[in-house]
């Protein structure tokens, strides 16, 4: 599938709501826009059915770290969360509002993606997974792409 066309012409159908809802952020204009059909878009991926710490199969609860494009369950969002926003910046699949970067990050990256590309994805610590200097390349590549 070719996910960058996808999120080009989803942010051209959404360009009207998304300047109607633009909030001011550092990641750059932000919105809410139709979420539900992204996500579902986005679940639907290979590799982004189950979390990607845990292996739980993932519903419309689904959190995702929009640093590293990747999905997982609610108990897995509560650990990335006590790692601290500089290491994963965790939002809600259902409920946050999201940039076009963050968006194109989950789209471009994914599960599959980050267990076969991360050089510590598959590192037990959670910490040491997201956290490590060996893992901020992979997440400085997803924010180029």
């Amino acid at each position: 599938a070719d996910t960058g066309a996808f999120l080009r012409s989803y942010a051209r159908a959404l360009r009207p709501r998304r300047e109607a809802q633009a909030l001011p952020s550092a990641g750059g204009p932000s919105f809410q826009g139709d979420l539900h059909a992204f996500m579902e878009r986005v679940l639907r991926e290979p590799g982004n059915s189950d979390c990607v710490d845990c292996g739980r199969s993932l519903d419309e609860t689904a959190w995702a770290c929009a640093n590293f494009g990747v999905l997982f369950c609610l108990d897995c969002a509560g650990l990335h969360r006590a790692l601290g926003v500089q290491v994963s910046f965790v939002r809600s699949c259902s409920m946050d509002t999201w940039t076009e970067g963050q968006m194109l990050r989950l789209l471009v990256g994914g599960n599959s993606r980050f267990l076969r590309e991360c050089p510590t994805a598959r590192v037990p610590d959670l910490a040491k997974r997201y956290g490590s200097p060996a893992a901020a390349p992979y997440a400085a590549k997803l924010a180029t792409e």
